[in-house]
């Protein structure tokens, strides 16, 4: 596309003629094959596909008699469609949508991993109304007949341009171009994050590895985290070059010019790519085509040099209902990379990106270990139908853990490469309708301890369940009513721990908690001073264990006959449904908590459930 046209039509931006190709940019291999999607390019401008519903959705200014552009004199930008065969061929297009191609210039567009969402640039008519002619970025959903509830972006201002968004495959992150304030040169690439609960961040500089002083424009973000944009501000072959840059897994490195014959002494820019990064489309004015800007297809089997994609997996998770098989909306999905360690203990990482104070360096993103103190927000809501996509690493294992108010949470691992037909990860949650155990595990010293087993064993069926307490220390568990039950806790560096109740006799609706607590193993796990606590508190003697719980069991609790330091423990004591009084049975605890009143100087410990 000529610079003129992005002047003229879209970007308003002043910019040079030629660049100069300084240096020696990336090339790509010479297994690569271009040819032109001739069935979808015309005498016009035809550029910047997207995938979508096995096709392809691009702009174009095909239709002659449609209403022109006075600035320009040529039709204005609208988009069509094109259904792609078996090879992967655009065939004959048509119009894309009724509501969305007006009297403006429509495109390009991207759409989320459902499919049902759709960005769009347009022309702000609010702005249009005051004489301006800035677009703006838009989102529209899929209704029954056509693309319906069209908004304006919250991060937009009307005066200056918002183009070319592209969405992440997570639909977490937006980038688009803007001459925004803030912009190092002309044109810059932006982004903005989503979160939930609270919607699209600020919009955030990518910094100068990525902007120059020049123009960079039309971002694709690809599903390995690869961003693809085109450049006339990076050194390289012509006018605007297409360039990558590799955002995945942390700190991004320098931008990689394409090379021949991606790029060339015209303009080449608007790329597209399957997941594999094998194959796509891509636009470009070069001699030779059909129209003034045409789409190409591209076939690189041996990959192209200097990025090297990861294997990607799109993943569907679908969470339902145990008993009845219906979806579950609105579930939270958690997910994170999940290592086992040199030295055998699970470690989980999670994907973070934040904005950069320091000038120049636009945004980070960060593979961080998950620590003892985190309480992450969830990185995915299920949908209506109860589904919630991601794109994953094949070389990789996660962790997913899924809640939803009424439910068991649930902890679910997932190895991507064991999928092999990429089916749906297809994960149950079971109703919360019977009795709920919540439990808490800590260490002598009163830290939680995240990732313990926790093996609770059904005395009516002798059947074990088996699961890990979360990053906070707790876990949860939807337990029949009318049984004993066993708890063990155990990590590996520290004593198991047990605990018993029972869910017997019990009326109505009913919750039970327990809290557990595991000593450490080895030399000075006895040493709290060295863990944080004052030294005073570590020279307490330690009491006798078997002295206190004797004491306890001849109903003789006095302060005269309690060893210093001593931890009490008691039972559950049950309580009948809707009444104060304890119930016939556990009247016999009682006598364990009957401490004489007049002994002032006891000093009372935590009572944990045992």
């Amino acid at each position: 596309m000529k610079l003129f046209t992005l002047s003229a039509l879209l970007l308003t931006l002043s910019v040079a003629a030629t660049a100069q190709r300084g240096g020696e940019p990336g090339m790509l291999n010479t297994s690569v094959k271009l040819r032109n999607a001739s069935m979808i390019n015309s005498e016009g401008y035809d550029f910047s596909p997207a995938f979508h519903n096995n096709g392809l959705v691009f702009v174009t200014s095909r239709r002659e008699n449609g209403p022109v552009d006075e600035k320009t004199g040529e039709p204005y930008f609208e988009l069509f469609y094109a259904p792609l065969d078996p090879n992967g061929d655009p065939q004959t297009p048509r119009s894309f949508s009724f509501e969305i191609n007006s009297r403006a210039h429509e495109g390009p567009v991207t759409f989320n991993q459902d499919g049902n969402r759709i960005y769009y640039s347009t022309n702000n008519f609010e702005e249009t109304a005051r004489g301006s002619s800035k677009q703006a970025i838009f989102q529209a959903d899929r209704g029954q007949f056509d693309w319906e509830d069209i908004k304006l972006l919250p991060f937009n201002d009307g005066r200056y341009s918002f183009v070319h968004p592209s969405i992440s495959a997570d639909g977490r992150m937006l980038y688009f171009a803007s001459d925004m304030p803030g912009s190092k040169g002309g044109m810059d690439i932006w982004v903005v994050l989503w979160t939930e609960g609270k919607g699209w961040s600020d919009p955030i500089n990518m910094g100068e590895r990525i902007n120059t002083p020049k123009d960079e424009t039309f971002p694709y973000i690809h599903e390995s985290g690869t961003l693809f944009f085109a450049s006339n501000g990076h050194e390289g072959f012509g006018r605007l070059d297409l360039f990558m840059i590799n955002l995945a897994g942390g700190y991004f490195g320098e931008a990689i010019n394409l090379g021949p014959p991606f790029n060339g002494e015209h303009d080449d820019f608007g790329i597209t790519l399957w997941p594999d990064g094998r194959r796509g489309f891509f636009s470009s004015n070069r001699p030779g085509g059909r129209g003034r800007d045409d789409i190409y297809r591209f076939d690189a089997p041996d990959g192209i040099q200097g990025v090297e994609f990861p294997e990607i997996a799109n993943a569907s998770i679908s969470v339902y209902n145990e008993n009845n098989g219906r979806s579950i909306a609105g579930a939270s999905v958690k997910m994170y990379e999940r290592v086992i360690g040199d030295n055998g203990k699970e470690e989980l990482y999670k994907l973070t990106e934040i904005p950069n104070e320091r000038e120049g360096e636009g945004i980070l993103f960060t593979r961080e270990k998950v620590t003892d103190e985190d309480s992450d927000t969830p990185r995915m809501i299920t949908n209506s139908e109860g589904k919630a996509y991601t794109t994953l690493d094949v070389s990789k294992q996660y962790l997913f853990m899924i809640e939803k108010s009424g439910y068991q949470p649930l902890e679910y691992t997932y190895t991507p490469s064991e999928n092999v037909y990429n089916r749906p990860v297809e994960i149950a949650l079971v109703p919360d309708n019977c009795i709920t155990l919540s439990g808490l595990i800590e260490n002598t010293y009163g830290n939680i301890v995240p990732r313990a087993t926790v093996r609770v064993t059904n005395g009516c069926t002798e059947r074990m369940t088996t699961l890990s307490s979360n990053v906070n220390g707790t876990f949860q568990l939807c337990i029949e009513k009318g049984c004993d039950f066993l708890i063990v806790a155990e990590k590996v560096g520290y004593q198991p721990d047990t605990s018993e109740i029972s869910t017997r006799n019990l009326r109505g609706r009913y919750s039970s908690a327990v809290r557990m607590v595991l000593k450490p193993e080895g030399p000075g796990a006895a040493r709290p001073s060295e863990r944080g606590k004052a030294p005073q508190e570590a020279e307490a003697p330690e009491a006798s264990s078997s002295q206190a719980r004797e004491v306890i069991r001849s109903g003789q609790l006095r302060s005269s006959n309690i060893p210093k330091g001593a931890k009490v423990i008691l039972g559950d004591i049950y309580y009948d449904y809707g009444k104060a009084s304890i119930r016939e049975g556990a009247a016999r605890d009682r006598k364990s908590t009957r401490l004489n009143s007049s002994h002032a100087n006891i000093s009372y410990a935590v009572f944990c459930l045992k």
